[in-house]
């Protein structure tokens, strides 16, 4: 989920030296070592046909109404929409997590802030249960998979400003080519996994994701993969940030994100008397300003840089940028909690405990920077043994995998690769 965030209007960048010592503080302040887990689901009806706008507002008063039966307080979270009409943002269940709509009105649960993995999974239990109870009573059906094809031609896509102010960007950036773009987002749900900074320890935890991602992307694929297409973005917003590779601190850690962050586009920002509704940025020549523009204009404050966050999309990502939260964002949605904690465990072994993660790294130093961007790209080639069969620098993707794999010492539930046509689960 990317609300509008936190940050102070009072902060003003002058410099890409003030701006990575702002998000370096938070990183260094960030020594905790806790979890957090996002999951995306669709809801169709019995002809595949995504759920409508005005059907998925009923569908949160049910979730508040089945959490109640459930024993659980909870919250409607009110929103202005894109024309100024209070809506229904999302449920906040406290103690549990928050469920909002997405950019293709997926809903998404993020669950709260977990110290083990098995947390993960009683928390993911509730909403697998709850959202299964809503979708028996609406006539619809959940589904847990990385993408459906079709789906973005069936759905009318989230009311939320923001989403609008998306696609409006994507069709001025990318005109006929337009469609597939929102395919990528639209059409698509994942299992995300959030982690703390890490403190001084933070190029190492970055480095574990950027080289662990695309094991666990094409190990868990459960989609016929036309989602990876969103490598079709501009660069800037979805290639990885290899370079941080060779980064031997924190702070070098974060001067290549920085560099990179510079370029991020900005189509839209919070309209500052209607914070809840975005405005579409003024265009420079055809292009809409890039972060660096924004700060040469005296416009970038910790607001504005909290929120442009939000569009850096690459695999690894950084989230949060006053608290260094880092996310490992490209693994499809799985469909059941128990693959969603395992996922989380895996990647506590393999990035928060210092034993296995230096060994981890320390195995793959010889790899150079091209060598990490080739197994992102293996991970992102649309036929699945290709990519298991792809090799970089001598190493076939697939024994790359049973090598991270068994590093991450937890029992495995054994991936599922589903037919197209074999993505509905029973309400």
């Amino acid at each position: 989920m990317t609300n509008i965030a936190d940050g102070s209007d009072q902060i003003l960048f002058r410099g890409k030296d003030e701006v990575a010592g702002y998000i370096l503080d938070g990183i260094l302040a960030n020594r905790k070592r806790k979890i957090g887990t996002e999951i995306e689901m669709f809801l169709v009806d019995g002809n595949g046909r995504a759920i409508s706008c005005s059907d998925g507002q009923k569908a949160f008063a049910e979730f508040k109404r089945v959490f109640a039966l459930r024993g659980y307080d909870s919250f409607l979270i009110y929103e202005q929409d894109a024309e100024g009409r209070k809506t229904i943002f999302g449920l906040d269940v406290p103690g549990l997590g928050t469920i909002t709509p997405e950019i293709g009105h997926q809903f998404e649960f993020s669950s709260s802030v977990c110290e083990t993995a098995e947390e993960i999974r009683e928390k993911n239990s509730e909403f697998f249960c709850a959202v299964r109870e809503v979708a028996a009573r609406m006539g619809f059906f959940p589904v847990f998979c990385g993408h459906i094809p079709g789906y973005v031609e069936t759905t009318e896509g989230s009311y939320r400003s923001r989403s609008i102010e998306w696609h409006r960007y994507f069709k001025s950036r990318f005109g006929a080519d337009s469609l597939p773009v929102c395919e990528t987002l639209d059409a698509t749900a994942s299992t995300q996994v959030s982690l703390d900074s890490g403190g001084e320890r933070f190029h190492e935890f970055f480095q574990a994701l950027l080289l662990i991602e695309p094991a666990f992307s094409l190990h868990y694929a459960n989609s016929l993969r036309r989602h990876v297409g969103v490598t079709q973005m501009l660069p800037s917003h979805i290639k990885p940030i290899t370079s941080v590779w060779r980064a031997g601190s924190a702070k070098e850690a974060v001067e290549h994100i920085v560099d990179r962050l510079m370029y991020l586009e900005v189509p839209f920002l919070p309209d500052p008397e209607h914070p809840q509704i975005y405005k579409a940025e003024p265009l420079l020549g055809r292009c809409p300003p890039t972060v660096e523009d924004l700060m040469f204009h005296g416009r970038l404050n910790g607001k504005i840089l909290n929120n442009v966050g939000g569009f850096l999309l690459s695999r690894p990502a950084v989230r949060r940028f006053s608290q260094g939260i880092l996310e490992m964002r490209g693994v499809d949605a799985q469909d059941s909690p128990e693959k969603v904690a395992e996922i989380a465990q895996r990647v506590m072994t393999l990035v928060y405990n210092d034993e296995v993660r230096k060994d981890l790294l320390s195995s793959y130093e010889h790899l150079n920077v091209f060598d990490i961007a080739m197994m992102h790209k293996a991970a992102s080639l649309p036929n699945l043994q290709e990519a298991l069969d792809f090799q970089v620098a001598g190493i076939k993707m697939s024994d790359f995998i049973d090598d991270v794999f068994d590093r991450s010492e937890t029992v495995e539930t054994p991936p599922v690769y589903f037919n197209a046509c074999e993505y509905m689960a029973t309400a």
